[in-house]
C-alpha cells in the first residue's frame, strides 16, 4: 500500500480514454462470469424456494412454491454463527513477558474498542451470510481516510485575515467564510462485498492471485471516476 495517494491530472479527452478503458475491462470481467453468475442465481432462488416444482401439486391451482426449507436452514445456521462472532474478546493479546500484562491487556482493549467503532460485528455477521449462502463470502480490509469540508470564519484586516481572538475591540471587521478539507476518519475499514458482485479480471483467473485485478463493479466504477 501506498502511503501517499497518487493523483494523476489527466486531459479531458486522455480521461475518457481511461475511463472507458475500465469500463471495458469491467464489462469484460462481468460477462467472462455468466455461468458464475447464473450458478449463484441459483443459488438465490433455492433460498427464496423459487426452484421450480419437481411434482405435479396436489389439488387444482394449488401452490407450485416449494416449501423454503433451504432459507430455514440457512437462517438457522446464520444465526449460530452471529451469535458466535458477537462474543468478546475477539482477539486476545498475552504478553511474552509478565512485565507486559497491563500493557497486553490495553491493547486487547483497544482492539476491541476498535472493531466495536468500525462496526466489525456487523461486516462479519455480512460476510458469514454470503460464505452460507454461497459457496464464498467476501471482506473488503482496507485502510481508509474519509475527508469533509469544513467552514470557518475570518475577519479581513486590511490585506489580510485574523482569528477572532485576535482582532482588536477598536475596529470593525468584515467578516468572510472559508472552507477546508479535514479528515474526518482515518482508520481500517471492513465491509462484506456480495458476492454476485464481485469479479477477476481476466475473468478466466482461478484466484485472487492470478487476477491483474478484483473488486465490486461499484467499487470499480467509483475509483475510476476520481
Amino acid at each position: 500500500m501506498f502511503e501517499d495517494e497518487l493523483k494523476v491530472k489527466l486531459d479531458e479527452e486522455t480521461a475518457e480514454i481511461v475511463h472507458q478503458a475500465i469500463y471495458r475491462r469491467i464489462q469484460d470481467a462481468v460477462m467472462g462470469a455468466s455461468d458464475r453468475d447464473e450458478l449463484l442465481v441459483e443459488y438465490d432462488d433455492q433460498i427464496e424456494g423459487l426452484s421450480n416444482p419437481t411434482a405435479p401439486p396436489r389439488w387444482s391451482d394449488a401452490c407450485e412454491l416449494d416449501a423454503p426449507i433451504t432459507r430455514e436452514a440457512v437462517l438457522t445456521v446464520w444465526t449460530q454463527i452471529v451469535a458466535t462472532i458477537k462474543r468478546e474478546p475477539k482477539v486476545s493479546v498475552e504478553a511474552a513477558d509478565p512485565d507486559d500484562d497491563d500493557n497486553a491487556s490495553a491493547q486487547e482493549a483497544l482492539l476491541a474498542n476498535k472493531g466495536a467503532e468500525i462496526g466489525l460485528d456487523k461486516a462479519l455477521a455480512a460476510i458469514a451470510y454470503y460464505a452460507i449462502k454461497y459457496p464464498v463470502g467476501i471482506a473488503y480490509c482496507d485502510w481508509t481516510e474519509k475527508v469533509k469540508n469544513e467552514r470557518y470564519k475570518l475577519y479581513r484586516d486590511g490585506d489580510k485575515f485574523v482569528d477572532a481572538h485576535e482582532r482588536d475591540p477598536a475596529k470593525v471587521y468584515k467578516e468572510q467564510w472559508f472552507t477546508m478539507p479535514v479528515v474526518d476518519y482515518a482508520g481500517p475499514e471492513v465491509r462484506a462485498v456480495p458476492t454476485s458482485d464481485f469479479y477477476l479480471y481476466p475473468a478466466t483467473a482461478r484466484c485472487i492471485c492470478d487476477a491483474n485485478w478484483s473488486g465490486s463493479t461499484a467499487d470499480m466504477i467509483a475509483a475510476s471516476s476520481k
